[in-house]
Protein backbone atom coordinates (compact mmCIF):
# COMPACT_ATOMS: atom_id res chain seq x y z
CA UNK A 1 0.00 0.00 0.00
CA UNK A 2 1.41 3.29 -1.13
CA UNK A 3 2.06 5.92 1.52
CA UNK A 4 -0.56 8.42 -0.75
CA UNK A 5 -3.18 6.46 -1.04
CA UNK A 6 -3.05 5.88 2.71
CA UNK A 7 -2.39 9.75 3.17
CA UNK A 8 -5.36 10.58 1.18
CA UNK A 9 -7.74 8.07 2.95
CA UNK A 10 -6.71 9.58 6.37
CA UNK A 11 -7.51 13.53 4.17
CA UNK A 12 -11.05 11.91 3.20
CA UNK A 13 -11.63 10.69 6.93
CA UNK A 14 -10.83 14.13 7.90
CA UNK A 15 -13.05 15.62 6.03
CA UNK A 16 -16.01 13.98 7.44
CA UNK A 17 -15.05 15.05 11.12
CA UNK A 18 -15.38 11.17 11.68
CA UNK A 19 -12.39 10.26 13.13
CA UNK A 20 -11.23 9.54 16.34
CA UNK A 21 -7.48 10.65 17.48
CA UNK A 22 -6.00 8.72 20.21
CA UNK A 23 -3.32 10.41 21.91
CA UNK A 24 -0.42 7.76 22.91
CA UNK A 25 2.84 7.83 25.42
CA UNK A 26 4.74 9.51 22.84
CA UNK A 27 2.22 12.93 22.68
CA UNK A 28 3.05 13.51 26.66
CA UNK A 29 7.05 12.74 26.43
CA UNK A 30 7.26 15.20 23.98
CA UNK A 31 4.52 17.81 25.55
CA UNK A 32 6.68 17.61 28.69
CA UNK A 33 10.17 17.14 27.38
CA UNK A 34 9.78 13.72 29.48
CA UNK A 35 9.73 15.13 32.79
CA UNK A 36 12.11 13.28 34.98
CA UNK A 37 9.86 13.13 38.36
CA UNK A 38 12.24 11.91 41.61
CA UNK A 39 14.51 10.77 38.90
CA UNK A 40 11.96 8.52 36.89
CA UNK A 41 10.33 9.29 33.21
CA UNK A 42 6.57 9.21 34.67
CA UNK A 43 5.39 9.88 31.24
CA UNK A 44 6.26 6.62 30.17
CA UNK A 45 4.88 3.20 31.60
CA UNK A 46 7.83 1.53 32.75
CA UNK A 47 8.98 5.47 34.08
CA UNK A 48 5.79 5.06 35.83
CA UNK A 49 6.03 1.70 37.50
CA UNK A 50 9.63 2.18 38.72
CA UNK A 51 8.56 5.57 40.28
CA UNK A 52 5.89 3.57 41.90
CA UNK A 53 8.38 0.89 43.04
CA UNK A 54 10.25 3.16 44.84
CA UNK A 55 7.50 5.00 46.51
CA UNK A 56 5.90 2.02 47.94
CA UNK A 57 9.58 0.95 48.87
CA UNK A 58 10.63 4.15 50.56
CA UNK A 59 7.74 5.96 51.22
CA UNK A 60 5.31 3.55 52.73
CA UNK A 61 7.84 0.51 53.47
CA UNK A 62 5.22 -1.79 51.62
CA UNK A 63 7.69 -3.52 49.65
CA UNK A 64 11.44 -5.18 50.75
CA UNK A 65 14.06 -4.63 48.80
CA UNK A 66 14.04 -8.01 47.07
CA UNK A 67 11.06 -7.83 46.18
CA UNK A 68 11.19 -4.05 45.02
CA UNK A 69 14.45 -5.55 42.64
CA UNK A 70 12.43 -8.06 41.69
CA UNK A 71 9.62 -5.47 40.25
CA UNK A 72 12.17 -3.61 38.71
CA UNK A 73 13.61 -6.75 36.70
CA UNK A 74 10.00 -7.40 35.28
CA UNK A 75 9.57 -3.65 34.70
CA UNK A 76 12.41 -3.30 32.90
CA UNK A 77 12.02 -6.61 30.40
CA UNK A 78 8.95 -3.49 28.81
CA UNK A 79 6.78 -6.62 27.81
CA UNK A 80 3.05 -5.98 28.37
CA UNK A 81 2.63 -8.82 30.55
CA UNK A 82 5.57 -8.52 33.19
CA UNK A 83 4.23 -4.51 33.12
CA UNK A 84 0.80 -5.50 33.77
CA UNK A 85 1.69 -7.79 36.47
CA UNK A 86 4.20 -5.35 38.03
CA UNK A 87 0.96 -2.56 38.25
CA UNK A 88 -1.10 -4.75 39.80
CA UNK A 89 1.41 -5.01 42.49
CA UNK A 90 2.28 -1.41 42.84
CA UNK A 91 -1.22 -0.09 42.15
CA UNK A 92 -2.54 -3.48 44.95
CA UNK A 93 -0.09 -2.26 47.34
CA UNK A 94 -0.52 1.52 47.64
CA UNK A 95 -4.73 1.23 47.40
CA UNK A 96 -4.58 -1.64 50.22
CA UNK A 97 -2.70 1.20 52.49
CA UNK A 98 -5.86 3.96 51.62
CA UNK A 99 -7.44 4.95 48.62
CA UNK A 100 -5.61 8.24 49.81
CA UNK A 101 -2.08 7.29 49.48
CA UNK A 102 -3.05 5.74 45.94
CA UNK A 103 -4.53 9.17 44.88
CA UNK A 104 -1.56 10.88 46.41
CA UNK A 105 1.03 9.02 44.28
CA UNK A 106 -0.76 9.77 41.03
CA UNK A 107 -0.58 13.24 42.13
CA UNK A 108 2.93 12.83 42.77
CA UNK A 109 4.10 10.73 39.57
CA UNK A 110 1.71 11.82 36.52
CA UNK A 111 0.25 14.70 38.06
CA UNK A 112 3.13 16.68 38.48
CA UNK A 113 3.25 16.62 34.28
CA UNK A 114 3.52 20.09 32.85
CA UNK A 115 2.92 20.77 29.29
CA UNK A 116 6.38 22.48 28.36
CA UNK A 117 5.81 22.52 24.50
CA UNK A 118 1.82 22.66 24.36
CA UNK A 119 2.24 22.95 20.25
CA UNK A 120 1.64 19.17 19.55
CA UNK A 121 -1.22 18.92 22.37
CA UNK A 122 -2.95 21.91 20.70
CA UNK A 123 -2.66 21.27 17.19
CA UNK A 124 -4.23 17.34 18.27
CA UNK A 125 -6.80 19.43 19.79
CA UNK A 126 -8.07 21.42 16.51
CA UNK A 127 -8.00 18.21 14.36
CA UNK A 128 -11.79 17.27 13.60
CA UNK A 129 -13.68 14.33 15.39
CA UNK A 130 -13.08 12.97 18.59
CA UNK A 131 -9.97 13.78 21.05
CA UNK A 132 -9.13 10.99 23.18
CA UNK A 133 -6.01 9.35 24.96
CA UNK A 134 -4.76 6.80 26.33
CA UNK A 135 -2.25 8.56 29.13
CA UNK A 136 -3.98 9.78 32.87
CA UNK A 137 -2.31 12.58 33.00
CA UNK A 138 -3.86 16.15 32.38
CA UNK A 139 -1.44 17.81 29.95
CA UNK A 140 -4.29 18.16 26.89
CA UNK A 141 -6.53 19.76 30.09
CA UNK A 142 -3.32 22.41 30.51
CA UNK A 143 -1.99 23.04 27.25
CA UNK A 144 -5.62 23.69 25.83
CA UNK A 145 -9.38 24.61 26.53
CA UNK A 146 -10.08 20.69 26.75
CA UNK A 147 -12.05 19.33 29.89
CA UNK A 148 -11.42 15.91 30.95
CA UNK A 149 -13.70 12.34 30.72
CA UNK A 150 -13.15 9.15 31.59
CA UNK A 151 -14.32 6.16 30.28
CA UNK A 152 -16.73 5.89 33.21
CA UNK A 153 -18.54 8.94 32.67
CA UNK A 154 -20.84 6.88 30.18
CA UNK A 155 -23.47 10.10 29.94
CA UNK A 156 -20.78 12.25 29.11
CA UNK A 157 -18.99 9.96 26.65
CA UNK A 158 -22.50 9.41 24.74
CA UNK A 159 -22.75 13.69 24.88
CA UNK A 160 -18.67 13.74 23.22
CA UNK A 161 -20.04 10.95 20.28
CA UNK A 162 -23.11 12.92 19.50
CA UNK A 163 -21.05 16.21 19.03
CA UNK A 164 -22.60 17.74 21.33
CA UNK A 165 -19.98 18.47 24.03
CA UNK A 166 -16.74 18.91 21.47
CA UNK A 167 -13.99 20.39 24.32
CA UNK A 168 -12.99 17.28 25.91
CA UNK A 169 -10.77 15.25 25.93
CA UNK A 170 -11.68 11.39 26.39
CA UNK A 171 -9.10 9.30 28.89
CA UNK A 172 -10.01 5.88 27.79
CA UNK A 173 -8.06 4.67 30.54
CA UNK A 174 -8.24 6.45 33.44
CA UNK A 175 -7.93 10.44 34.58
CA UNK A 176 -4.96 10.57 37.34
CA UNK A 177 -7.38 13.04 39.05
CA UNK A 178 -10.13 10.16 39.44
CA UNK A 179 -8.03 6.90 40.96
CA UNK A 180 -10.99 4.56 40.23
CA UNK A 181 -11.17 5.15 36.29
CA UNK A 182 -7.11 4.50 35.99
CA UNK A 183 -6.00 1.15 34.36
CA UNK A 184 -3.50 -0.05 36.07
CA UNK A 185 -2.57 -3.67 37.07
CA UNK A 186 -4.77 -7.04 36.13
CA UNK A 187 -8.03 -5.89 37.78
CA UNK A 188 -8.70 -2.62 36.50
CA UNK A 189 -7.99 -3.70 32.68
CA UNK A 190 -10.77 -6.54 33.38
CA UNK A 191 -12.72 -3.60 34.63
CA UNK A 192 -13.13 -2.01 31.87
CA UNK A 193 -12.85 -4.83 29.40
CA UNK A 194 -16.26 -5.93 30.83
CA UNK A 195 -17.71 -2.68 30.87
CA UNK A 196 -20.66 -3.18 28.35
CA UNK A 197 -20.68 0.96 27.69
CA UNK A 198 -17.04 1.20 27.20
CA UNK A 199 -16.44 -2.00 24.71
CA UNK A 200 -19.92 -0.45 23.03
CA UNK A 201 -18.01 2.91 22.42
CA UNK A 202 -14.77 1.04 21.57
CA UNK A 203 -16.84 -0.71 18.70
CA UNK A 204 -18.49 2.47 17.66
CA UNK A 205 -14.99 3.86 17.34
CA UNK A 206 -13.68 0.86 15.18
CA UNK A 207 -16.58 0.39 12.91
CA UNK A 208 -18.28 3.57 12.66
CA UNK A 209 -15.09 5.98 12.91
CA UNK A 210 -11.63 6.29 11.97
CA UNK A 211 -8.84 5.66 14.26
CA UNK A 212 -5.60 7.82 13.98
CA UNK A 213 -3.10 6.93 16.72
CA UNK A 214 -0.93 9.46 17.17
CA UNK A 215 2.35 9.40 19.54
CA UNK A 216 2.42 5.72 19.72
CA UNK A 217 4.96 4.57 17.63
CA UNK A 218 7.94 3.72 20.13
CA UNK A 219 5.29 2.46 22.38
CA UNK A 220 3.52 -0.24 21.25
CA UNK A 221 4.44 -2.70 24.11
CA UNK A 222 2.95 -0.49 26.48
CA UNK A 223 -0.20 -2.36 28.04
CA UNK A 224 -2.35 0.52 27.10
CA UNK A 225 -1.74 0.55 23.76
CA UNK A 226 -1.56 -3.39 23.34
CA UNK A 227 -4.98 -4.37 24.95
CA UNK A 228 -6.62 -2.21 22.11
CA UNK A 229 -4.71 -3.64 19.49
CA UNK A 230 -5.68 -6.77 20.88
CA UNK A 231 -9.20 -6.00 21.49
CA UNK A 232 -9.75 -4.57 17.79
CA UNK A 233 -7.85 -7.50 16.15
CA UNK A 234 -10.56 -9.90 17.50
CA UNK A 235 -13.81 -7.11 16.66
CA UNK A 236 -12.48 -6.02 12.89
CA UNK A 237 -10.79 -9.62 12.10
CA UNK A 238 -13.19 -9.41 8.42
CA UNK A 239 -13.32 -5.58 8.38
CA UNK A 240 -11.78 -3.99 5.35
CA UNK A 241 -12.20 -0.50 6.66
CA UNK A 242 -8.77 1.14 7.45
CA UNK A 243 -7.25 2.85 10.92
CA UNK A 244 -3.81 4.54 10.89
CA UNK A 245 -0.76 4.80 12.96
CA UNK A 246 1.36 7.49 12.83
CA UNK A 247 5.19 6.74 12.28
CA UNK A 248 9.10 7.91 11.38
CA UNK A 249 10.05 6.36 8.40
CA UNK A 250 13.31 4.55 10.63
CA UNK A 251 10.05 2.75 12.59
CA UNK A 252 7.92 1.60 9.90
CA UNK A 253 9.41 -1.77 9.61
CA UNK A 254 9.71 -2.40 13.04
CA UNK A 255 6.06 -1.34 13.39
CA UNK A 256 4.89 -3.02 10.57
CA UNK A 257 6.57 -6.29 12.59
CA UNK A 258 4.67 -5.34 15.97
CA UNK A 259 1.41 -4.96 13.89
CA UNK A 260 1.63 -8.34 12.12
CA UNK A 261 -1.80 -9.28 13.87
CA UNK A 262 -3.57 -5.75 13.50
CA UNK A 263 -4.28 -5.83 9.61
CA UNK A 264 -6.92 -3.43 10.08
CA UNK A 265 -3.84 -0.90 11.18
CA UNK A 266 -2.01 0.90 8.94
CA UNK A 267 1.34 2.61 9.78
CA UNK A 268 1.32 5.91 8.05
CA UNK A 269 5.04 7.59 7.91
CA UNK A 270 4.67 11.51 8.86
CA UNK A 271 8.49 11.94 7.60
CA UNK A 272 11.97 11.65 8.66
CA UNK A 273 12.16 13.15 12.57
CA UNK A 274 10.06 14.81 14.62
CA UNK A 275 10.51 18.68 13.42
CA UNK A 276 7.94 16.44 10.67
CA UNK A 277 5.68 15.61 12.82
CA UNK A 278 3.42 18.78 13.81
CA UNK A 279 3.49 20.18 10.12
CA UNK A 280 2.08 17.21 9.00
CA UNK A 281 -0.56 17.05 11.72
CA UNK A 282 -1.39 20.53 10.32
CA UNK A 283 -1.78 19.66 7.05
CA UNK A 284 -4.71 16.99 7.89
CA UNK A 285 -6.59 19.98 9.34
CA UNK A 286 -9.49 20.58 7.05
CA UNK A 287 -9.85 24.01 5.61
CA UNK A 288 -12.47 25.94 7.43
CA UNK A 289 -16.33 25.30 6.48
CA UNK A 290 -15.14 21.90 4.85
CA UNK A 291 -15.87 19.28 7.79
CA UNK A 292 -19.47 18.87 8.25
CA UNK A 293 -21.61 20.13 11.54
CA UNK A 294 -23.17 17.01 13.19
CA UNK A 295 -26.69 16.66 13.31
CA UNK A 296 -28.51 15.56 16.32
CA UNK A 297 -30.08 12.27 15.69
CA UNK A 298 -34.07 12.68 14.80
CA UNK A 299 -36.45 10.72 16.00
CA UNK A 300 -38.01 10.10 12.46
CA UNK A 301 -36.90 8.93 9.43
CA UNK A 302 -34.98 11.14 6.72
CA UNK A 303 -37.82 13.19 4.76
CA UNK A 304 -40.71 12.79 6.79
CA UNK A 305 -43.41 15.58 7.05
CA UNK A 306 -43.17 15.99 11.32
CA UNK A 307 -44.93 19.34 10.60
CA UNK A 308 -47.72 17.59 9.14
CA UNK A 309 -48.06 14.79 11.05
CA UNK A 310 -48.31 17.29 13.55
CA UNK A 311 -51.70 18.60 12.03
CA UNK A 312 -53.45 15.75 10.85
CA UNK A 313 -53.60 14.13 14.77
CA UNK A 314 -54.66 17.61 15.84
CA UNK A 315 -57.22 17.59 13.05
CA UNK A 316 -58.09 14.12 14.03
CA UNK A 317 -58.00 14.49 17.66
CA UNK A 318 -58.85 18.34 18.55
CA UNK A 319 -62.56 17.70 18.74
CA UNK A 320 -64.52 14.65 20.26
CA UNK A 321 -67.05 12.70 18.68
CA UNK A 322 -69.49 12.39 21.77
CA UNK A 323 -71.99 10.59 19.46
CA UNK A 324 -69.62 7.58 20.68
CA UNK A 325 -71.11 8.06 23.84
CA UNK A 326 -74.36 8.58 23.28
CA UNK A 327 -75.46 7.15 19.84
CA UNK A 328 -79.19 8.34 20.74
CA UNK A 329 -78.38 12.10 20.94
CA UNK A 330 -78.08 13.73 17.44
CA UNK A 331 -78.10 17.20 18.15
CA UNK A 332 -74.22 17.71 19.52
CA UNK A 333 -72.06 20.53 18.92
CA UNK A 334 -68.83 19.05 18.08
CA UNK A 335 -66.62 19.97 21.76
CA UNK A 336 -62.49 20.25 21.51
CA UNK A 337 -60.52 18.32 23.35
CA UNK A 338 -59.38 21.21 25.44
CA UNK A 339 -62.69 21.95 27.15
CA UNK A 340 -62.70 18.77 28.51
CA UNK A 341 -60.10 19.51 30.68
CA UNK A 342 -60.98 21.37 34.22
CA UNK A 343 -59.27 23.35 36.29
CA UNK A 344 -57.31 21.92 39.20
CA UNK A 345 -57.74 23.39 42.74
CA UNK A 346 -55.04 21.26 44.11
CA UNK A 347 -52.91 23.16 46.44
CA UNK A 348 -49.60 22.31 48.03
CA UNK A 349 -49.39 21.87 51.86
CA UNK A 350 -46.52 21.25 53.65
CA UNK A 351 -47.74 22.23 57.35
CA UNK A 352 -50.60 19.17 57.94
CA UNK A 353 -53.04 17.68 56.13
CA UNK A 354 -56.53 19.93 56.22
CA UNK A 355 -58.82 16.63 55.18
CA UNK A 356 -57.98 14.72 57.92
CA UNK A 357 -59.19 18.00 60.06
CA UNK A 358 -62.35 18.07 58.66
CA UNK A 359 -62.95 14.64 60.36
CA UNK A 360 -65.74 14.21 63.22
CA UNK A 361 -63.58 15.38 67.02
CA UNK A 362 -65.42 12.35 68.37
CA UNK A 363 -63.59 9.84 65.09
CA UNK A 364 -60.45 11.90 65.62
CA UNK A 365 -60.23 11.14 69.34
CA UNK A 366 -60.61 7.79 68.92
CA UNK A 367 -58.05 7.40 66.23
CA UNK A 368 -55.42 8.88 68.57
CA UNK A 369 -56.39 6.52 71.54
CA UNK A 370 -56.43 3.19 69.20
CA UNK A 371 -52.87 4.68 67.61
CA UNK A 372 -53.99 5.19 64.01
CA UNK A 373 -53.72 9.17 64.12
CA UNK A 374 -50.28 10.54 66.29
CA UNK A 375 -51.19 14.06 65.66
CA UNK A 376 -51.56 15.72 68.44
CA UNK A 377 -55.25 17.60 69.22
CA UNK A 378 -55.00 21.46 67.72
CA UNK A 379 -57.30 24.59 69.13
CA UNK A 380 -59.64 26.21 66.60
CA UNK A 381 -57.80 29.32 66.63
CA UNK A 382 -54.47 26.85 65.21
CA UNK A 383 -56.52 25.21 62.81
CA UNK A 384 -57.58 28.35 61.11
CA UNK A 385 -54.27 29.35 61.02
CA UNK A 386 -53.21 26.24 58.87
CA UNK A 387 -56.56 26.13 56.97
CA UNK A 388 -55.76 30.11 55.39
CA UNK A 389 -52.33 29.01 54.79
CA UNK A 390 -53.06 26.37 53.12
CA UNK A 391 -56.44 28.06 50.55
CA UNK A 392 -53.33 31.20 50.01
CA UNK A 393 -51.26 28.46 48.34
CA UNK A 394 -50.69 28.45 44.83
CA UNK A 395 -53.09 26.30 42.68
CA UNK A 396 -51.86 23.49 40.86
CA UNK A 397 -49.98 24.43 38.00
CA UNK A 398 -51.14 21.09 35.71
CA UNK A 399 -53.77 22.91 33.29
CA UNK A 400 -51.40 26.30 33.08
CA UNK A 401 -48.90 23.93 31.22
CA UNK A 402 -51.20 22.59 29.39
CA UNK A 403 -53.21 25.06 27.74
CA UNK A 404 -49.35 26.82 27.11
CA UNK A 405 -47.65 24.16 25.66
CA UNK A 406 -50.80 23.59 23.76
CA UNK A 407 -50.58 26.92 22.29
CA UNK A 408 -47.05 27.11 21.76
CA UNK A 409 -47.96 23.95 19.65
CA UNK A 410 -51.01 25.58 17.68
Amino acid sequence: MSRNTLYDDLNTAMATGRVVVIAGTGVSVTASRDKQVDGHAVARWDGLLLHGVDHCLTAHGLLTPKQAESLRGQIELREADFLVSAAEVVSGCLIAKSLGVYRRWLKDSVGKLEPVQPEILQVLASLPGVLATLNYDGLFELGTDRVPITWQDHDKVESVLRGTLTNAVLHLHGYYHEPDSVVLGLRSYDKVADDPHTSAVLRLFTLDRTLLFVGCGGTLKDPNFSWLVEWGSEALRASAHRHFLLCREEELETVRGDLKEAPWLHPLVYGKGFDEFVPFLRGLIPAPGTVPRPTPPRAVGPGFDLDGYRQAMRKFYGRLKLEDLDPTSHDIRPLALTGMFIPQNARECAEFFPRAFELPKELQQRLRESGEWEDSALDEETLQQYRRAYLEQCLARSWTSFRTQLATAS
